[in-house]
């Protein structure tokens, strides 16, 4: 049985691996099994990429195009999908990705300067780790697919700064540590999880969830570099395993350019021939390698590790490249989840069996497209006369020539004879196709009621007049379902994230200073502090800052009452009211240039202070009041002392 060695390194026998790696086979095996996800996945990418019509008819117009023919007519496929897909993905993002921090903490107001080091955290991990794109990417998936498979994972990364010194042009490069919340949008295609819970709950219920990437040499040597001394004593053997039954899943979806780039996916491009043979010859290296990556929950004594709590199911992260494993360690965490959230923008308890938003849209497509084909047969039918001919009278070359203005000659044979007995031209009737058009444009209409849209919602113009509140319910009512998507997306997986996140940075935050990019200022992080507080993320309402417009109107005649009646006004803050009412009118900023308290107090001593000394000099001008009586007031009455900021200078890097 393997022994727990010095340090955090465990030492895990060959036969332990070898049952750690037959597991992880199984895990990325399992999900295939009784369905096939990825046939269901590919379909939806090529209705949503238009890529479905694989007639001859089509592969010929579409031929004739690239060759420089633009008469050949190609067939249509409507992009109802994409156009729908893409409208609730952009209203996703700008609710859950559009502010910085995208998560904002909240705590109480004594403790604002940990609610600062918190949304430092956020914000600035946000942007070094790009998690608006990835939450982008998600809410596309969760469309497309009701498949939305999301990583979060603790980094840490050796950065290089420029610091003075003797390099090139006096400077040098300085090492730093970067540590954060990696969230990464995982491939659906080669996404692994536990198929048997329900696929919004597998990181709180499932057994396993993962996934499987692709690596060149050099990415596979600086992986492998991150994992740092707790990754097993395997890099050798791992660059020269030459793989094994699991693969990476390239879909087949772009035909032009799947060929393309074929050699790169499959691996049979020699990248030692590539680098002209001056690749070294120590190591057989592989010219790609299959990298699966698996959170799982498993009991090391099952596989013959001797481990702290070895007998109680714990959460561990396996790395295994190409067969061979590389990585095996516990991860000990307080949230108790599985690093894996699977998204969904739809949840009706049929887990597999329910559809996405593209797939209930794709009937309607197909549908649209069928009609708008029925058009242009007609236009093709216009176009390329049907006729009956005797080919004994005339040359079937003659009749068949592309060029529309080509003289047509007749055989001697029809010499002394009426021509209709060479030609004859088939009536055609195209009076009925306009209505094609008209049928298409309801079947998208209906389109749009099945998802809950309108057409001001798509960014198109709506005939009709309305009154400002009647066109404001409309729209109130015509998004109600991204509404509800995006409470249920903040239920079942962002708030599962916000645990994530909170959990890691209390864990594994290091001290140190972080740049805040709202306030502009350094912030220094203390762990310490962090885990003394109660600070909790804002909940968002899923609802758009020009939604929240709707009630503008009111809210500036509520400041006016505010300002017009002091005896009202005077229980409001009204300074932050009005910064407020122009960040919802999409005036960004005005905050800053609030006056701080200390700012505020001294110009009303100083203005008490200015009003008293100008009626004692005005009562002093006409002889009410002496010298010697003037100075007895006044003494007791000194200019208040300015604060110690300067007037006048924006409210930059303070918190209120």
């Amino acid at each position: 049985m393997a022994q727990p060695s010095t340090g955090n390194v465990l030492r895990i026998s060959e036969e332990s691996q070898n049952k750690l790696t037959t597991y992880v086979k199984a895990a990325a095996t399992i999900r295939d099994e009784g369905w096939q996800l990825r046939n269901r996945l590919e379909n939806i990418d090529l209705a949503y990429m238009r890529e479905r019509d694989f007639t001859e008819e089509q592969r010929k117009a579409e031929n004739a195009n690239k060759a420089g023919d633009l008469t050949k007519l190609q067939n249509m496929q409507v992009p109802l999908i994409e156009e729908s897909a893409e409208n609730t993905v952009g209203f996703l993002t700008n609710v859950f990705a559009a502010d910085y921090p995208m998560f904002k903490f909240a705590s109480d107001p004594k403790n604002e300067d940990l609610a600062l080091m918190w949304n430092t955290l956020v914000g600035e991990d946000q942007i070094h780790y790009g998690w608006a794109g990835e939450f982008n990417k998600s809410f596309r998936m969760g469309e497309k697919y009701n498949f939305a498979p999301i990583e979060v994972d603790w980094k840490k990364e050796i950065l290089y700064k420029p610091v003075n010194g003797a390099g090139t042009n006096g400077t040098a490069l300085e090492q730093t540590i970067w540590e954060g919340n990696c969230i990464r949008a995982l491939d659906p295609y080669n996404t692994i999880y536990d198929p048997r819970v329900p696929i919004h709950k597998v990181h709180e219920r499932g057994e396993f969830a993962g996934y499987i990437d692709l690596a060149t040499r050099i990415e596979l040597k600086l992986f492998l570099t991150s994992l740092g001394e707790s990754r097993l004593k395997n890099d050798v053997k791992a660059f020269e395993s030459p793989g094994w039954e699991v693969s990476y899943y390239t879909p087949h979806l772009n035909r032009q350019v799947i060929l393309k780039n074929k050699n790169w996916m499959d691996g049979s491009f020699n990248w030692t021939n590539w680098a002209l043979g001056l690749a070294q010859d120590h190591i057989a290296y592989q010219n790609t390698y299959t990298v699966i990556t698996l959170y799982c929950r498993l009991m090391p004594f099952e596989f013959g590790i001797s481990a702290p709590r070895d007998q109680t199911p714990d959460i561990w992260k396996l790395i295994v490249v190409n067969g061979t494993l590389v990585y095996a360690q516990p991860l000990p965490n307080a949230h108790n989840y599985l690093p894996i959230i699977i998204g969904q923008a739809k949840i009706d308890g049929l887990d597999h069996q329910t559809k996405s938003p593209s797939e209930s849209q794709l009937p309607f497509q197909e549908m649209v497209s069928a009609l708008w084909a029925a058009k242009l047969n007609s236009a093709r039918r216009r176009t390329t006369d049907r006729m009956l001919y005797n080919p004994l009278l005339v040359d079937p070359d003659h009749i068949n020539s592309p060029n529309p203005s080509a003289k047509i000659p007749i055989r001697p044979t029809a010499y002394g004879r009426k021509l209709e007995e060479a030609i004859y031209v088939i009536p055609f009737n195209d009076e009925n196709s306009q209505f094609f058009l008209t049928e298409a444009n309801g079947v998208a209409e209906w389109a749009m009621r099945a998802n809950g849209q309108n057409r001001p919602m798509l960014g198109q113009f709506q005939k009709g007049n309305k009154l400002q509140d009647e066109w404001q319910q409309t729209m109130a009512n015509g998004s109600n379902r991204e509404r509800t998507k995006a409470l249920m997306w903040e239920s079942y997986c962002v708030q599962p994230i916000k645990v994530i996140l909170k959990s890691n940075y209390l864990q594994m935050t290091p001290k140190g200073t972080r740049y805040n990019r709202a306030e502009a200022t350094l912030v220094n992080i203390d762990p310490t502090q962090l885990r003394k507080s109660e600070a909790e993320f804002v909940v968002g309402d899923g609802l758009l800052p020009i939604q929240r417009l709707v009630h503008g109107e009111n809210m500036q005649q509520a400041f006016q009452t505010l300002v017009g009646v002091p005896a009202i006004g005077d229980g409001y803050n009204l300074a932050p009211m009005f910064s407020y009412m122009n960040k919802l009118q999409g005036i960004e900023g005005l905050d800053q240039f609030e006056k701080d308290s200390e700012t505020i107090k001294y110009e009303q001593a100083l203005k008490a202070w200015q009003n008293a000394a100008a009626l004692l000099a005005k009562n002093a001008t006409y002889g009410e009041l002496k010298p010697e009586q003037m100075q007895q007031i006044l003494g007791p009455m000194p200019q208040p002392p300015a604060p110690p900021k300067q007037l006048g200078q924006p409210n930059v890097g303070t918190t209120r």
